[in-house]
């Protein structure tokens, strides 16, 4: 062995250490019930819980006896016992299609924040793809998009300056109600040895297995002992933990994807992915290995959602089509249905003014926060003429539905001294 490869030797074995040392002080950190369900903890759960829900009735009656609920909930947990109490279960509709969200209370939900911030993320976000971008810190919709571009771009200067290629979008079907909890508790096992932690994780995930569980006070809630309708499967909409869960779920088929097809170009969001291939043959048989991993985890793939496109045709990910023109530049737009829903939701609103459900007010919220999410898309146009339609329906009362006009730079050079 010559010098040069001793150095790197020890350089690699230094690094290996340092990476194992960091890795035993995480697991240390995150690996410890007390820590969690100490006074601190609760509290800055409680602090990140109630951002933008402290005018509930709920959150103010929780903090009216503060002190009293983080003592009774810390000595609940110490000593082993059962803190849910049941779901509030209701329906949205969202897109035409109807979604049952069974919400946790409050109290539970001060728990699953500390219980994630400080155990759940820091060990399950160390194995996730960089590319899985939901509900986890410094990521989201606007990274996954943003990643998907710069995969675009980096795909066009791989292949020769060119945007001819294949793309693949899909999509599992009825993916949070698919999740098996054996796998879920498998996830568990793998990462945390306290029983402790394990106990309190399976008393959140446990409850959603079971239908019309009703409010509270409902046996199927008990821990250990669920009933026969106990199905095994399914997790809710409303649940931190669950979330978190969904997100790792699937890891071993990004894992699978990722290293042993050799997919450079992939990213997932929750149940929407995508992947960008040269040849439509290797986009086959893409296509064909999720349909052979995903019956393993118990999901399916979403046939009517899954297609192979022409990645200069244009791809919808996450309501959003994405063109990668012949120049390599990127055109980001808002979909058709995203625009006619808006204007259909604007005519409603006036109805419900004029009938005095809603106030002019609460309108002009809903209208600028969807006009954030439409600049990001490059709809400015479509901002414009849906705030003429605003200003036809409204009038002028709402100041909010106005554009502001950019500000144009003016260059200025320096005037040179004449002598």
């Amino acid at each position: 062995m010559t010098s040069i490869e001793k150095r790197r030797q020890a350089r690699f074995l230094r690094r290996k250490a340092r990476r194992e040392a960091q890795k035993k002080r995480l697991y240390g950190q995150c690996n410890n019930f007390e820590r969690l369900i100490s006074y601190r903890q609760l509290y800055r759960a409680h602090k990140k819980s109630r951002q933008g829900v402290s005018w509930k009735a709920s959150v103010q009656r929780y903090q009216m006896n503060l002190l009293r609920n983080l003592e009774s909930t810390r000595r609940a947990l110490n000593e082993g016992k059962d803190i849910t109490k049941g779901f509030v279960e209701f329906d949205t509709m969202e897109r035409g299609k109807i979604r049952h969200i069974r919400s946790i209370h409050y109290s539970e939900r001060v728990v699953q924040r500390s219980l994630c911030d400080n155990a759940l993320v820091p060990i399950l976000q160390r194995s996730l793809i960089h590319d899985n971008g939901a509900c986890l810190p410094g990521k989201g919709i606007d990274q996954s998009l943003d990643r998907l571009e710069a995969h675009l771009q980096k795909f066009y200067r791989a292949n020769g300056f060119s945007n001819d290629g294949w793309a693949v979008i899909f999509d599992f079907s009825s993916f949070f109600d698919s999740i098996l909890h054996r796998h879920c508790f498998r996830i568990y096992q793998k990462a945390f040895s306290e029983q402790k932690i394990l106990e309190l994780l399976r008393s959140f995930v446990v409850p959603f297995g079971c239908p019309n569980t009703g409010r509270r006070n409902n046996p199927c809630l008990r821990r250990r002992n669920p009933l026969t309708n106990y199905t095994g499967k399914s997790l809710g909409l409303g649940s931190q933990v669950s979330q978190i869960t969904a997100v790792a779920y699937p890891n071993a088929i990004d894992h699978y994807i990722k290293e042993r097809l050799k997919v450079r170009f992939y990213g997932r969001y929750m149940d929407d992915g995508y992947m960008l291939f040269r040849h439509k043959e290797s986009a086959r048989r893409a296509v064909k290995v999720l349909m052979w991993l995903c019956p393993k985890l118990g999901i399916k793939l979403n046939t009517r959602k899954t297609r192979i496109t022409k990645i200069k045709h244009g791809l919808r990910f996450l309501k959003v089509k994405i063109t990668l023109t012949n120049t390599g530049k990127i055109k980001r737009r808002l979909t058709r249905k995203s625009i006619v829903r808006q204007r259909r939701k604007l005519k409603k609103f006036a109805k419900f003014v004029a009938e005095g459900n809603m106030t002019t007010e609460e309108v002009s919220n809903a209208h600028a926060s969807w006009k954030g999410h439409a600049f990001r898309r490059d709809g400015i146009m479509a901002a414009r003429k849906l705030d003429e339609l605003f200003r036809h329906l409204f009038g002028r009362l709402a100041p909010r539905c106005q554009l502001k006009k950019r500000r144009k730079i003016k260059w200025r050079t320096k005037k040179r001294n004449r002598v």
